[in-house]
């Protein structure tokens, strides 16, 4: 037994030094998450791994495969086709580009696209979890990274969003690329700092609620680096990481420009967004949410604000949704100014939303309300554990600022539980795992520095 003890001592101390040993246990733990993965993806049906806005980047996807551009065969639920108007194909503004590029690679092979789709959707889910992997591996250390990887592998949300054909893991893996390297740049090595460009940039053509960090990251790699670094080396950096931004998104933004009239790499979905993030139909939803009410009384307004609103639109003569857009704004701040009781009641239900364990419980069974409540709980304990041993390393700054940007930009815009995951899960699992690995190190007996100074026996490894 002491031999046993012994040999397993000397295997978690000489692990971070042992490449082979590191790519061993990670490539044991991906094919372990591949396994529930393809289980759940073989089960899923064509409608359900189609649902949300899955099945509109799957068209989007074939107009592109077949020469049309970004565009739509048919119109939304807040869309309607001029009078007269034959032809439903039309040039859709309402989503980034990147994802529907991706998906049109399934129209130019042999099968089933749906075949094809749900093999990109697992490739996506397991290198979200390699790129979790190399977040807490520049954060912590490879054993926080093999940690960090393993909590984020049976993260509920992780096993989801594998079945489901949505922006999540792409959005999620370009942003855990964005964050790890502004850690290598904050940490001395400025020329990483450009590369955070590159992947904010695919992160905001796949989903535009990136686009305000990159003066986020500016500010935080200035506040890292102004001390330590050359004034003109960080200019430099600096200047390349908005050239290499900018650049990239360059090609939307005219394409919006000439479809849409606006220069601007957004989408034109924000207004209507703001619209029903400020309508009485968020109010229901919160009021009656984990009731059996919740449907009716949800479904019941939804169509008739709908109805009413698409009626306005075709009086007013605003036929597509570039037109369309401003009356949407119009009308979430008319709601927010006649009503600011009811607005109140919504920012407040929606910050506690943001951190909700489960979605609405009237769609769970028990066991599945358990099994989510008992995951998040153990968490939420370990991530908040993990703050606590890092409050004095200004690092955990870094990746704790995409939780609270991700609640921030919640509270006054349309929040679901999905635009969440990205912004929350792969952080903390991260403060998670820290946990995990000074508890392992500890149990095999290694005497760690307090409070955790950077240094090449503390847990944050010295990058210098």
């Amino acid at each position: 037994m002491k031999q046993l003890q012994a040999s397993i001592q000397t295997f978690v101390q000489t692990l971070p030094q042992s490449r082979k040993r590191v790519h061993l246990l990670l490539g044991i733990l991906l094919l372990t998450a591949l396994l529930p993965r393809v289980y759940l993806l073989a089960k899923v049906s064509e409608k359900d791994f189609l649902h949300n806005d899955g099945g509109e980047y799957m068209e989007i996807s074939r107009q592109l495969s077949q020469g049309n551009g970004f565009s739509l065969s048919f119109y939304r639920w807040y869309e309607f086709p001029r009078p007269g108007q034959k032809d439903m194909l039309h040039k859709d503004l309402s989503r980034p580009p990147l994802f529907p590029l991706l998906g049109s690679l399934v129209f130019f092979l042999p099968v089933n696209p749906l075949f094809w789709a749900k093999g990109i959707s697992l490739l996506l889910s397991l290198t979200a979890i390699y790129c979790v992997f190399l977040l807490g591996k520049e954060f912590a250390g490879a054993v926080c990274g093999l940690f960090s990887a393993a909590l984020f592998s049976i993260y509920p949300y992780a096993l989801y969003y594998t079945i489901s054909w949505s922006t999540e893991n792409l959005f999620l893996i370009l942003l855990a690329l964005s964050f790890t390297f502004l850690l290598k740049a904050c940490r001395g090595n400025p020329s990483s700092f450009p590369y955070c460009g590159l992947f904010l940039a695919l992160a905001s053509l796949t989903r535009p609620t990136a686009l305000p960090l990159a003066f986020a990251f500016i500010v935080i790699w200035v506040f890292f680096s102004y001390k330590s670094g050359s004034w003109r080396v960080m200019g430099k950096q600096a200047a390349l990481f908005l050239g290499i931004f900018l650049l990239l998104l360059l090609p939307w933004t005219i394409r919006n420009y000439r479809v849409g009239g606006k220069f601007t790499p957004m989408t034109y979905y924000g207004s209507y967004a703001f619209w029903l993030s400020s309508s009485d139909v968020i109010y229901e939803t919160y009021r009656t949410m984990d009731t059996p009410d919740y449907e009716k009384k949800t479904g019941e307004l939804w169509n008739r604000l709908h109805a009413e609103r698409l009626a306005e639109l075709k009086e007013k003569g605003a036929y597509d949704i570039a037109e369309a857009s401003r009356w949407w704004k119009q009308w979430g701040l008319d709601y927010i100014r006649q009503n600011p009781d009811k607005m109140a009641y919504i920012w407040k239900e929606r910050f506690f939303h943001y951190w909700r364990m489960c979605p609405n419980l009237a769609s769970l069974s028990t066991t599945q309300i358990v099994l989510l409540r008992t995951f998040f709980t153990c968490l939420f304990i370990l991530a908040l554990a993990g703050l606590f041993l890092l409050r004095k390393r200004k690092e955990t700054l870094i990746l704790l600022f995409p939780p609270l940007f991700g609640l921030v930009i919640s509270i006054p815009f349309l929040f679901v539980l999905r635009y969440r995951y990205p912004f929350f899960a792969p952080y903390v699992c991260v403060f998670a795992a820290f946990v995990l690995t000074w508890l392992t190190r500890k149990a095999v007996g290694e005497e760690l520095p307090e409070p955790f100074s950077t240094g090449e026996k503390g847990l944050i490894p010295s990058r210098k």
